[in-house]
């Protein structure tokens, strides 16, 4: 069964979960053609955009991001 999944604007209380995932992608090299010692802080600025750019996450129904 699928579950329901809410997209919304990503805010900076969602960085410690994307951080993890999109630092190992990057450091693969084989998606994103970014430095792959990218440091979280520029990860961040280039991840996290400011309006009217924006970013989103996928949620659970209850808001929560998935495990």
């Amino acid at each position: 069964m699928l579950d329901v999944m809410l997209i919304r604007d990503a805010t900076s209380g969602d960085w410690p979960a994307i951080w993890p995932f999109l630092r190992q992608i990057v450091a693969a090299g084989e998606t994103f053609t970014w430095d792959r010692d990218v440091s979280e802080e520029r990860a961040r600025a280039m991840w996290l955009l400011e309006p009217p750019s924006r970013t989103v996450v996928a949620v659970g129904p209850d808001g929560m991001r998935p495990r």
